[in-house]
């Protein structure tokens, strides 16, 4: 699902589309495709959308990953020690 970029349409998508087709864990693995994508816009020069964006992006990444008890997996061990 990670061929749109990231924006608040696709968000909305990647909501509903949780609440019908994907699994926590599917809407997980979804989320942290975009996590560089996120990255990026949190350094550079934000706008008012690109904050609530980042926002919205990372709310909504925090609750996926306490879907599927994975939160200090995910943020607190380095991935490159997965």
């Amino acid at each position: 699902m990670k061929n749109q970029p990231l924006s608040m349409v696709q968000l909305s998508a990647l909501a509903t589309a949780s609440s019908v087709t994907l699994s926590a864990t599917e809407l997980v693995d979804t989320l942290s495709d975009y996590e560089a994508e996120a990255t990026l816009l949190s350094t550079s020069n934000n706008t008012g959308s690109d904050v609530e964006l980042l926002s919205s992006f990372y709310a909504s990444y925090l609750i996926a990953l306490l879907l599927v008890d994975d939160l200090l997996v995910r943020w607190f061990i380095p991935p490159w020690t997965h």
